[in-house]
C-alpha cells in the first residue's frame, strides 16, 4: 500500500462516519421531538390539575357547604311553619 491508498482509506472513512453520524443526528432530532411533545403534553396536563385544584375543587366545597346550610335553614324554616298552622287550629 502506498500513500495514496491510505489517504483514499482514510478519506472514505472519514465520508462513512459523517453518514453514519448523520443518520444518528437524524434519529436523534426525530426522538427528541416526540420527547418534546411529549413533556408538552405533561405541562399542560399539570397545569390543568393545578387549576382544577386551586380553583374548582374550592368552589366545589363551597357550593356544596352553602347547600347543605341552605337545606338546613329550609327545614328549620317548613319545620316552624309547620308548628304555628299547629298552633293556629
Amino acid at each position: 500500500m502506498d500513500n495514496k491508498e491510505i489517504y483514499n482509506l482514510i478519506k472514505d472513512f472519514k465520508l462513512e462516519n459523517k453518514e453514519q453520524h448523520k443518520s444518528i443526528t437524524d434519529k436523534q432530532d426525530f426522538t427528541n421531538g416526540s420527547v418534546r411533545r411529549l413533556q408538552q403534553w405533561r405541562s399542560f396536563m399539570m397545569g390543568g390539575m393545578a387549576v382544577i385544584s386551586m380553583f374548582l375543587i374550592p368552589l366545589i366545597i363551597y357550593l356544596v357547604t352553602t347547600f347543605n346550610s341552605n337545606i338546613k335553614t329550609l327545614e328549620q324554616n317548613d319545620y316552624a311553619q309547620h308548628a304555628s298552622q299547629e298552633l293556629d287550629k
